[in-house]
């Protein structure tokens, strides 16, 4: 009997499971990733911003689709990965990919990119840690903060038996989000 290790990755995010010879990866869901309704497209160009900031692919896609016509096409990138990188690479060129990919790596980034004209476009989930945010309030750095994401916590029975099942090995939560939809919310 091979033992599982349980993930919590929202559908859309969870391309690659890996697995091994004496165990396997099994996803079970939290939560779900619903597009903010609410985008304000027209402040977002009116801002006019010279650098996007993108902490997910999530975002990047949903970025992409409310831009079609490359709109912002002048704006610099900052991709907290690589994933996020790929999909905006099709639109954009030069994408800055911090070494560490993580949000103090694009702070990182940004202090050793970011001039005094610039004008920074956070394009985040509505449930982000804050770190980027509150890195450039502390910097006094002209920013708009645009929430493309959140996150519906699902029913998390699911788990609950999952994680009760004898050959359950372990847990991986990947983000704060789930975590806080795992051991905050009553579900």
């Amino acid at each position: 009997m091979k033992k599982k290790i349980i993930t919590t990755r929202p559908g859309v995010k969870n391309s690659e499971i890996y697995s091994g010879i004496c165990f396997e990866t099994v996803n079970v869901p939290v939560t779900r990733l619903v597009q903010n309704p609410d985008i304000n497209k027209i402040a977002i160009l009116e801002f006019q911003p010279t650098v996007g900031v993108f902490t997910s692919a999530t975002g990047a896609e949903i970025f992409l689709s409310l831009f079609p016509d490359n709109s912002l096409s002048g704006m610099r990138v900052v991709a907290i990965g690589e994933k996020t990188a790929g999909a905006l690479s099709r639109n954009y060129g030069k994408i800055l990919v911090p070494a560490e990919w993580t949000s103090y790596g694009v702070n990182d980034a940004l202090d050793k990119d970011i001039s005094g004209e610039d004008r920074i476009a956070l394009f985040s989930s509505g449930k982000s840690n804050g770190i980027i945010l509150k890195h450039l309030e502390e910097k006094m750095w002209p920013h708009i903060l645009v929430e493309l994401y959140d996150a519906e916590v699902l029913d998390i029975g699911p788990l609950a038996r999952e994680l009760s099942s004898d050959e359950c090995f372990g847990l991986i939560v990947t983000s704060s989000m789930e975590a806080d939809a795992i051991f905050n919310k009553s579900n």
